[in-house]
């Protein structure tokens, strides 16, 4: 058998390796990382870089909020909404970045769509009234057939998260009127309910159902 040409640390990994591990080299240190702290030393080492940002804020926030508005990065080189592209790097008043899901109106897209949606709607004009026996060695179609497939299994999962959102409010009147019969005053504490559902989940399924609940 050959012999590994890795060697094997003298030591048990210390405290501080073990918390920035992924930086660390196989070969140097036996340690399954990316070799980040290698590669600044010997790759990068006395080399100048550029300062690149990048951030994915995937929902609405208020820029001016007081605990926020310190902490965007913002472009210099952009005049705010002076419908000019100042910096001419192709995007129009990207005084804190671009909103690369918004429209060319500056408005937000509430509602998104999934991919598999997008593929449907890209090709669903073309592929739409064939069936699944029809022999077609298109990439499209192979690529179609597929998203039909997920968007099948996603639109059932969203089907049973809706009816348990819609049950929500329902399911928690129904357990609040269970467990006021119990505590006409409504002062009850975890351990209490606890102690209740243990005496009703084998004798009374639906009341130990909405205690639980």
């Amino acid at each position: 058998m050959a012999s590994s040409p890795w060697k094997a640390k003298n030591v048990s990994v210390n405290r501080e390796e073990s918390k920035n591990w992924q930086h660390k080299d196989i070969i140097e240190d036996t340690i399954p990382g990316i070799s980040l702290d290698k590669a600044y030393r010997e790759l990068l080492k006395n080399k100048k870089g550029n300062k690149i940002i990048v951030a994915v804020i995937d929902e609405v926030v208020d820029a001016g909020h007081q605990d926020l508005k310190n902490q965007f990065w913002i472009n210099e080189n952009e005049i705010p909404n002076n419908g000019i592209d100042d910096d001419a790097n192709g995007y129009i008043d990207d005084v804190q970045g671009w909103n690369f899901i918004g429209n060319s109106k500056g408005e937000h897209i509430i509602y998104a769509n999934m991919e598999s949606v997008r593929i449907i709607r890209k090709f669903g004009y073309k592929f739409k009234d064939f069936k699944d026996g029809d022999s077609i060695k298109d990439k499209n179609f192979i690529l179609y057939k597929k998203a039909l497939k997920e968007y099948a299994v996603l639109k059932k999962d969203m089907k049973e998260e809706l009816d348990y959102i819609v049950y929500l409010p329902i399911g928690f009147q129904k357990a609040k009127d269970a467990v006021k019969k119990f505590f006409p005053n409504e002062k009850y504490e975890l351990a209490k309910l606890d102690s209740l559902y243990s005496v009703y989940q084998n004798t009374d399924k639906v009341l130990a159902k909405h205690i639980y609940y």
